[in-house]
């Protein structure tokens, strides 16, 4: 027979064999209500990008202006910074008409900014931790981002208007209770009890501070969930969903605010000079840049946040505290100069190699010590 007459005919259907069953959420009414982002995170985060070029290039602001006959001589001293990073990079310095470097987008018209790439992510992160806070010379000091990160940065406010001075809160000594005649200590209960009908549900915390009289009570409602003591006794904090209170004074007066959402963790520095919180964002693979912040504790000011994502690969705290200080403040002075924490991607012990190790920042400008990790 020939093989040109033959036709394929439909396949016969056993009626002893099953049908195979059907797996369709559609068939049995579920509807998936986590999204990708939520289950794996963590995978999303690894896929390639569509322009690596936004992961591997930084921009350099705060560079000197200089116009076309010095740009050669300003590439050459700047090439020399770059290249200790890492000695393969490729630099772009935009000019105006004039042939002047531009100026960083008409905020400060003395100050230019030039482009970075790097051959890897890894490397381009690492530049902008060694860069931001670099001091070129006493006018230039520089500011490094991922170019990545700009996509982050939210805009400006149009209805935005300063801040006005907040007027002096004098709430008294803040170590009278160390002055205390019987030397009685102060000490916080933390309980709950039938609290029906109110507003904070069926339970709600009860906390109370203070000498032990008869017929003293406690006062209700002062913290949502929990409280904690400063390490010298100076501050008392309750934590609330919109952020942190501290307390002080021989009456317990408000001493401050400091914002930040549904702080699950805090923590002082050992002088009390600096506050640290931690809020778990909804989403466990979301890159929330400030989870992580560090307060001024006497002026509320955040003077640094961290991701927690970003230092880690995930939203999970290794420990707590998560920061270390600096241990002999009587050799450095009362003023906790060093802060220290676990580079990105690395371990509280810090093993090498591996990218492992600490990144050790200065206090006073929390920038990199010496401009690079230990």
């Amino acid at each position: 027979m020939s093989m040109k007459g033959m036709v394929a005919a439909d396949p016969i259907l056993d009626e002893n064999v099953p049908e195979e069953p059907s797996f369709s959420d559609s068939e049995y009414g579920f509807v998936e209500s986590a999204t990708d982002e939520e289950l794996v995170g963590d995978i999303l985060r690894k896929r390639p990008s569509l322009s690596e070029y936004d992961h591997c290039c930084i921009i350099v602001s705060g560079i000197p202006i200089v116009g076309e006959n010095r740009l050669s001589k300003l590439k050459s001293v700047l090439g020399k910074i770059f290249g200790r990073i890492h000695p393969e990079f490729n630099d772009f310095y935009p000019v105006d008409d004039n042939g002047f470097t531009k100026a960083c987008c008409n905020i400060n018209i003395y100050l230019g900014y030039c482009f970075v790439e790097y051959p890897g992510s890894e490397i381009a992160e690492n530049a902008t931790a060694i860069l931001h806070g670099y001091l070129l010379d006493k006018n230039h000091t520089f500011s490094a981002n991922l170019f990545n990160d700009l996509n982050k940065f939210e805009k400006p406010d149009e209805d935005w208007k300063p801040l006005e001075p907040r007027p002096y809160n004098n709430i008294g000594d803040l170590w009278s209770w160390l002055q205390n005649e019987k030397c009685y200590d102060q000490f916080a209960v933390h309980y709950e009890r039938d609290a029906q009908g109110s507003k904070y549900g069926s339970t709600s915390p009860f906390v109370g501070v203070y000498e032990y009289r008869k017929g003293q009570d406690p006062v209700p409602y002062w913290t949502e969930t929990v409280f904690r003591w400063s390490p010298n006794g100076t501050f008392f904090v309750s934590v609330h969903r919109m952020g942190i209170a501290l307390w002080a004074g021989a009456n317990f007066e408000r001493f401050a605010r400091y914002s930040h959402e549904n702080v699950i963790m805090l923590d002082f520095s050992p002088c009390e000079r600096f506050l640290v919180t931690y809020s778990l964002p909804e989403n466990r693979w979301a890159d929330d840049t400030n989870s992580l912040r560090i307060f001024d504790t006497m002026t509320g000011e955040m003077r640094r946040g961290f991701s927690l994502l970003t230092q880690e690969g995930s939203n999970e705290l290794p420990c707590w505290p998560y920061f270390q200080w600096s241990a002999d403040t009587r050799a450095l002075g009362p003023d906790e100069t060093y802060l220290a924490c676990p580079e990105a991607n690395g371990f509280v012990a810090c093993p090498k190699p591996g990218g492992n190790g600490i990144n050790v920042y200065e206090t006073r400008n929390f920038t990199l010590l010496d401009k690079k990790h230990v």
